[in-house]
């Protein structure tokens, strides 16, 4: 597992704490009976994630079950039983926000690369034009370096979702190993979380188990599918504007011939296509619009199985189809769902009236859009 934060040594013979390293004080409860097989106890520098940012615990732990209580920053003590459905569902909103804020970085520096490739054709200068070189290399190197945390929050983002299904929906506990794993992940703490957290993030109030999972999986592909469409919708349109200016500019300078308009143009398109090429916009586009299809369609096969009294083996079908869809598509922006949150509040919320009373509602295909 990996860490985060300063280090704190913890030994088997009770808690260790440094004042120097950190604020939180840590304690190491052994559950395992003391006959516990020398394959399974004491291996060597195992790392035990506690904490998004403010906490560290390394030592020598028995693998066998384990409960870390970490106090953090503020002296709250974390206890393995509180890593609830709400928490997990505020930490997926800020982990994949954040993804969100760093694709749009990703986006602006691959466009000030672009950018600078087509000022080059403007410029004769040695000095200047030496000078956009490395302004462009280093445009190249923020977009490389910004991939690690976009892709390190969108993991933890998705890992969250997909523990909040099964707790939220299914009522099931996860195992205090699988639950330190997760908290490892996560870039934010409990403080954070906790003011995010939000007991009616899901409108279904039926108790764990099937008929709730599928519920919660229906409202989630409801949103997505709106959501991925329009965010499909601006990329297409963004593809589709460059191409035309392009193909306009192409045109206008055909008149010149070999004039120097033209190959100024001609430079300008090729940079401007590399932008489109390296920021994958068609490609991007094609992925939103394939989750938006299939988490539509998931929503089709939810009210199929609210007829059959929802089948287990149907809403899991379903589950592990709307994650593959979410995983497999890039993060929508932010602002796309600010713009459409309260319009899709609202046909959610008519949605689903109409589902509980009739059992067959309509598609969000069909749904009318803003």
């Amino acid at each position: 597992m990996k860490i985060v934060g300063s280090p704190v040594r913890i030994n088997n013979s009770g808690p260790g704490r440094d004042r120097d390293a950190t604020r939180a004080s840590c304690s190491l409860v052994e559950l395992s009976p003391p006959s516990t097989p020398s394959s399974l106890v004491s291996r060597p520098a195992e790392t035990v994630a506690v904490h998004g940012k403010g906490s560290r615990a390394t030592g020598y732990c028995h693998a066998k079950v384990l409960v870390l209580t970490c106090g953090l920053h503020e002296g709250r003590a974390l206890a393995m039983g509180m890593l609830d459905a709400d928490l997990l569902n505020a930490f997926k909103r800020l982990e994949l926000d954040r993804a969100a804020s760093f694709r749009s970085w990703l986006v602006f520096a691959q466009l000030i690369a672009a950018a600078l490739a087509a000022c080059s054709v403007l410029i004769t200068d040695p000095i200047s034009l030496y000078w956009l070189a490395v302004s462009g290399l280093v445009a190249c190197a923020v977009w490389a370096v910004l991939g690690f945390p976009y892709r390190s929050y969108r993991m933890a983002g998705d890992r969250a979702r997909r523990a909040a299904f099964v707790i939220s929906g299914l009522g099931q506990s996860i195992s205090d190993v699988d639950t330190l794993n997760i908290i490892s992940e996560f870039h934010f703490t409990i403080d954070e979380a906790r003011v995010r957290a939000d007991p009616d993030y899901f409108r279904s109030r039926a108790d764990p188990g099937p008929m709730r999972l599928a519920e919660i999986i229906e409202e989630c592909a409801f949103w997505s599918a709106n959501i991925h469409r329009t965010a499909g919708i601006i990329l297409a349109t963004g593809f589709g504007g460059f191409i035309l200016v392009l193909a306009i500019a192409i045109i206008v300078a055909l008149p010149y011939g070999s004039q120097l308009p033209t190959i100024f143009m001609t430079r300008v398109a090729l940079g401007v296509l590399v932008f489109l090429l390296s920021s994958d916009m068609l490609g991007a586009a094609c992925r939103h619009f394939l989750a938006s299809s299939t988490t539509n369609d998931i929503v089709r096969r939810i009210a199929e199985a609210r007829v059959k009294e929802f089948p287990l083996s149907d809403v899991l079908l379903a589950m592990a189809d709307y994650n593959a869809s979410m995983e497999g598509a890039p993060v929508p922006l932010n602002i796309i769902y600010r713009a459409k949150r309260d319009r899709l509040r609202t046909l959610w919320m008519s949605y689903a009236e109409v589902a509980s009373s009739t059992g067959h509602p309509v598609p969000a295909s069909e749904q009318k859009q803003s």
